[in-house]
């Protein structure tokens, strides 16, 4: 890391503890609005078309209420995908597929 001619040069980029390029004013201002923004709602999303869950630790505690809870392989992932679709009596439906 020579051609930077600065030591632990990821951890400082112009001063003591300023973040460097992990996280610097401008990522620090990005998450904080992100941490702000409402969560989507799983109908908002599906209007975009089918979304997959994926889990990949057994910690993982769920979203929109679908939690998974047991895999093949506990080093494995885990999916589910939401779809949303017509109910045999015309009643809007959610279609859930999962794979491990």
């Amino acid at each position: 890391f020579q051609e930077f001619d600065k030591e632990h040069w990821w951890w400082d980029t112009h001063e003591t503890n300023d973040g460097g390029v992990l996280h610097d004013p401008q990522i620090r201002a990005w998450t904080l609005e992100a941490a702000k923004a409402k969560a989507p709602s799983l109908k908002s999303i599906l209007s975009s078309g089918e979304f997959v869950l994926s889990a990949s630790s057994p910690e993982y505690a769920g979203r929109f209420g679908v939690r998974i809870l047991q895999r093949r392989s506990p080093s494995s992932r885990a999916f589910v995908r939401f779809r949303a679709s017509r109910s045999e009596l015309g009643d809007d439906a959610l279609e859930l597929h999962t794979a491990n």
